[in-house]
C-alpha cells in the first residue's frame, strides 16, 4: 500500500480502532473515519491529523481516491459507507482495487509484519498488556503497541511522530498542524516503536483473534463472555484452544511462589487480579531473557490504565449537603469493569486499598444480553461493595435487540432488588442527590473514614462521573 493512499475507518471513535488509525497516522498514511457520536478520542485523531466525520453514516464520507476501507466488526452489512466502498471495488474503471477489511482482518496482517506478542484473555488483558509494553520499554526493546484503553506512558512518544509528519498532510486536511495532539493527561492507546516487536491486546468477541499470527502468547483466563457471539461457554473454550494451537508459543505465569511476593512488593495497583497479570507480564520478560532486576523496575512504574481504578477526583457535594469536618473529602474512581468475574476483582482490589472505607459502586449494566445471561452471577458480584447504585444499561449499537428493552428494564429492576440497590431511572438529574443522600445514612461503623465512590461499567457512565465532580 503506498503511503500517500488513503485509509477510511468506519467506525473510528472505537478504542481498537482508534489505535489502528494511529497506527497508520503514525506511519504516514492519509486517514479519514466517521462515527456516529463525537468523543474525546475523535476530537484527538482530527487534531492529529485524520479527517472525521461525526453523525449518520454517508456515502459521500468515502472520498473517490479511498484506496483500504478498514471496518468496525459491529458495522452492519446494509452500512450505507461499506455499501460505497464494495461499489467502488467493482467498478471496473478503478486504476486500483479498494481493499475492504474488517478490523481483526488489518490487525491480522499486521501480527505477520511484525514479531508479535499477543494479550488474550477475557479479562485483564489490557492491564497485562501495558505492563508487558513497560518491561519491553525498561529493556530497550521499543515496541510498537496497540492496546485497549488510554495509557499515560505512550503520549510523549507517539505525539512526537505525528508532529513529525503533520506537515505532510497539510494539502489534504486543510488544517493546522497539531501542537497539542491531545490531551495528555488521559494518554493513547497506540505506540509507535522502531523494534521489529508488536504487543497487541488481542480481543476474542466474534473470533477477532483467529486472525492474528502471534509469535508469543499468554492468555489471562478463558470466562462465559460475550455469549451473545458464542452463545455458550463450550464455544468460547473452543475458540480459545484454536486460537492457541494457532500461536508460536503460548506462556504461562510462572509458579514459583516468591515471584509473586516480589512483585507485590513493587506494584503500584491493589487487587490480586493484577498480581496475576504482572505474572504474565513476567513471563513473557524471562522468556526474552530480561533481567529479572529490569522486568520488576518496569512493574514498579506502572500506576493504571484509563478507567482501570482509576482516581478521578472528589465528590463536589451540593450547598444543602452538611458535614461534620472540613476534612471530609469523597474520592471518585472509574472503572471499565463490567463482567461478573471483573466486578468482583476490581471491588476486591478496593477493598484492599480501602479497607475502612465505605464503597458505594455506581454501576451502568453493559449490553442487555450480557445482564440477562449472567444475570445469576450479577447477583453475587458486589458483595465488596456497603452500597450500590445501578443505573439503565448501556445498549451497544449494533449488538442490541430493539425489542427487548422492556424486558431488559425488568431486568435491571429485579437485579435491583436481588442486590439491595437503588436503582436510578435518570442518572443525569439524580445521581449526586442519591449519593449524597446514601452517605447521609451511612453509620460510623464499620468504617468511620470517608466514603469511596466507584462509578463501573464499560459504557457511557464516565460521562456521569464528570457530573458528580464539577
Amino acid at each position: 500500500m503506498a503511503k500517500n493512499n488513503l485509509i477510511h475507518f468506519i467506525g473510528i471513535g472505537g478504542i481498537g480502532m482508534s489505535a489502528l488509525a494511529r497506527y497508520f497516522l503514525s506511519e504516514g498514511y492519509k486517514v479519514s473515519g466517521s462515527d456516529l457520536t463525537r468523543s474525546p478520542i475523535t476530537d484527538a485523531l482530527k487534531k492529529e491529523g485524520a479527517v472525521i466525520y461525526i453523525g449518520k453514516h454517508s456515502a459521500n464520507n468515502l472520498r473517490p481516491d479511498v484506496s483500504t476501507v478498514i471496518y468496525n466488526q459491529a458495522i452492519p452489512n446494509n452500512n450505507p459507507e461499506l455499501k460505497k466502498a464494495r461499489q467502488l471495488a467493482s467498478e471496473h474503471s478503478r486504476r486500483a482495487t479498494i481493499k475492504i477489511q474488517s478490523y481483526p482482518e488489518a490487525i491480522g496482517e499486521l501480527t505477520r509484519k511484525y514479531q508479535t506478542i499477543a494479550i488474550a484473555g477475557a479479562h485483564g488483558k489490557t492491564t497485562t498488556t501495558a505492563m508487558t509494553t513497560l518491561v519491553l520499554i525498561e529493556a530497550g526493546l521499543d515496541p510498537t503497541v496497540i492496546v485497549g484503553s488510554l495509557l499515560k506512558e505512550f503520549s510523549p512518544h507517539v505525539i512526537a511522530r505525528i508532529r513529525q509528519l503533520a506537515e505532510t498532510w497539510q494539502s489534504y486536511t486543510n488544517i493546522r498542524s497539531p501542537r497539542s495532539a491531545r490531551d495528555d493527561s488521559y494518554g493513547v492507546n497506540f505506540r509507535k516503536g522502531q523494534s521489529p516487536w508488536l504487543i497487541l491486546e488481542a480481543d476474542e468477541w466474534k473470533a477477532s483473534f483467529l486472525h492474528y499470527a502471534p509469535e508469543i502468547t499468554v492468555i489471562t483466563n478463558i470466562d462465559k463472555e460475550h455469549l451473545d457471539f458464542y452463545k455458550n461457554f463450550a464455544n468460547v473454550k473452543k475458540a480459545f484452544e484454536k486460537f492457541r494451537n494457532q500461536c508460536g508459543i503460548v506462556l504461562e505465569r510462572p509458579k514459583n511462589p516468591a515471584i509473586a511476593k516480589k512483585i507485590k512488593a513493587v506494584l503500584k495497583i491493589p487487587g490480586e487480579h493484577n498480581v496475576q497479570n504482572a505474572l504474565l507480564a513476567y513471563a513473557i520478560g524471562q522468556y526474552l531473557k530480561i533481567p529479572e532486576k529490569i522486568i520488576l523496575r518496569a512493574l514498579g512504574k506502572y500506576t493504571g490504565a484509563w478507567r482501570r481504578m482509576e482516581y478521578r477526583g472528589k465528590l463536589n457535594v451540593s450547598e444543602k449537603f452538611k458535614v461534620q469536618s472540613s476534612k471530609f473529602k469523597v474520592l471518585v474512581y472509574d472503572d471499565y469493569a463490567h463482567h461478573p468475574t471483573e466486578i468482583k476483582a476490581t471491588l476486591a482490589g478496593f477493598r484492599e486499598k480501602y479497607p475502612k472505607n465505605a464503597l458505594i459502586c455506581v454501576f451502568q449494566p453493559h449490553q442487555m444480553e450480557r445482564l440477562k445471561l449472567l444475570f445469576n452471577d450479577f447477583k453475587t458480584a458486589f458483595k465488596d461493595a456497603d452500597q450500590l447504585i445501578l443505573i439503565p444499561t448501556y445498549e451497544v449499537a449494533g449488538r442490541e435487540n430493539s425489542k427487548a428493552v422492556a424486558e431488559n428494564r425488568r431486568l435491571i429492576e429485579k437485579l435491583a432488588q436481588a442486590t439491595n440497590a437503588t436503582y436510578i431511572i435518570k442518572p443525569e438529574k439524580d445521581l449526586k442527590k442519591s449519593i449524597e443522600n446514601i452517605i447521609k445514612s451511612l453509620p460510623p461503623k464499620p468504617y468511620p473514614l470517608n466514603p469511596i465512590i466507584v462509578m463501573m461499567g464499560a459504557g457511557d457512565i464516565i460521562n456521569y462521573t464528570q457530573l458528580l465532580l464539577k
